[in-house]
């Protein structure tokens, strides 16, 4: 990570993506609060690289059907999570 990594920032990704997508359902679960890490960091740099929610979203899908296979579609719930992330990324940026 480049030193304008910000942790606080990835704990909101973090959790944005537990509280909002969680395809796998294991909010509320403590021992499963890492389960989507990876994804968050793939999405900090994303963000940080300029994607649109658009194309987060499409990032989003595929993790679910491909990497987690899961085959129910879901894309509006994936649009939307991917356009809180992007309001949270430009917020925190704003400041």
């Amino acid at each position: 990570m480049d030193a304008r990594f910000d942790r606080a920032l990835l704990r909101a990704i973090q959790e944005t993506l537990m509280e909002e997508w969680d395809p796998i359902g294991v909010k509320g679960i403590p021992e499963a609060s890492d389960e989507y890490d990876s994804q968050a960091l793939r999405i900090y740099s994303y963000l940080n690289s300029g994607w649109s929610a658009d194309v987060i979203a499409v990032y989003l899908q595929e993790t679910e059907n491909i990497d987690m296979g899961l085959t129910e579609v879901r894309c509006d719930s994936c649009l939307a999570v991917a356009r809180r992330l992007l309001e949270i990324w430009r917020k925190h940026n704003a400041a």
